[in-house]
C-alpha cells in the first residue's frame, strides 16, 4: 500500500509537472501517461514483474495470510492502491487545469504484440471494455483510441506507413464507432525527425 506521504509527494510532482508544460487556460486533450508500470495487477509482465514481487513481499510480511491466499490478496491490494493513486491524480489534474479535456493513457491496455498475426480480436476487446467503461458515466465519455504513422518512432530516419498501413490504422477504428483517433509518438530524436513529421502530417496524413 502507498502511504500518504507518497500520495502526497507523487501530487506535488504532478503538480509541477502539470503546471510547467500546459498553460492555465488550456483547453485541449491532456493525456496522464504511465508508462513504467500498469494500473493492474495482471498486467506488470517482464520488466514490470517488479512490482508483483514488491506485492508478493508486502503480503507475505502479514501473519495472517495463507500461501493459497497469497495472489489473490497481492491482486486485490494491488488494484485497490494503483485505483486510489490513479483517481488522486486525475482530481488534482482537473483542479489545476479544469478546462482540459483529461485521459489516460493506456487503459484500457492492449499489449505491444497484439495483432501481429494480423487478427483485430484483441483491438475489438479493448474497445468493448472501453466502451463498457463509458458507458457507467452520463453522456457517456467519448473513446480516442491511441494509434501512430510510424513503423518505428524510435529510429532517427522516419520510416512512415504506407497506404495499407495508415487505412487499418484510421478506417478500421473508424468503422468499430470510435469517436476519434489520437496519435501517439516519442520524442526522442525529435530535431532530427520533425521536419520529416511535419511533412508526412501535411502532405500525407492530413489530406
Amino acid at each position: 500500500n502507498l502511504s500518504e506521504d507518497d500520495i502526497e509527494l507523487h501530487l506535488n510532482i504532478s503538480e509541477y509537472n502539470i503546471t510547467s508544460v500546459l498553460p492555465e487556460n488550456v483547453s485541449s486533450l491532456a493525456i496522464i501517461d504511465f508508462e513504467e508500470w500498469r494500473p493492474l495487477f495482471r498486467q506488470n509482465n517482464y520488466k514490470k514483474e517488479v512490482y508483483k514481487n514488491a506485492s508478493f513481499e508486502i503480503i507475505k510480511s502479514w501473519n495472517n495470510v495463507t500461501d493459497s491466499e497469497l495472489n489473490e490478496t497481492a491482486k486485490e491490494e494491488y488494484n485497490k492502491a494503483a485505483k486510489n493513486f490513479i483517481l488522486k491524480t486525475i482530481e488534482k489534474a482537473k483542479e489545476l487545469r479544469p478546462n482540459a479535456s483529461w485521459g489516460l493513457y493506456g487503459f484500457p491496455y492492449c499489449n505491444y504484440d497484439a495483432g501481429k498475426d494480423g487478427n483485430s480480436s484483441c483491438n475489438a476487446a479493448i474497445l468493448r471494455e472501453a466502451n463498457r467503461i463509458a458507458q457507467k458515466y452520463t453522456p457517456p465519455l467519448p473513446i480516442f483510441p491511441y494509434t501512430k504513422f510510424e513503423y518505428d518512432p524510435l529510429n532517427k530516419n522516419c520510416s512512415f506507413y504506407d497506404d495499407k498501413d495508415l487505412c487499418s490504422t484510421i478506417i478500421q477504428p473508424a468503422l468499430m464507432g470510435v469517436n476519434g483517433l489520437i496519435f501517439w509518438s516519442s520524442s526522442r530524436n525529435m530535431q532530427t525527425r520533425c521536419n520529416a513529421i511535419k511533412d508526412f502530417v501535411n502532405l500525407k496524413l492530413g489530406p
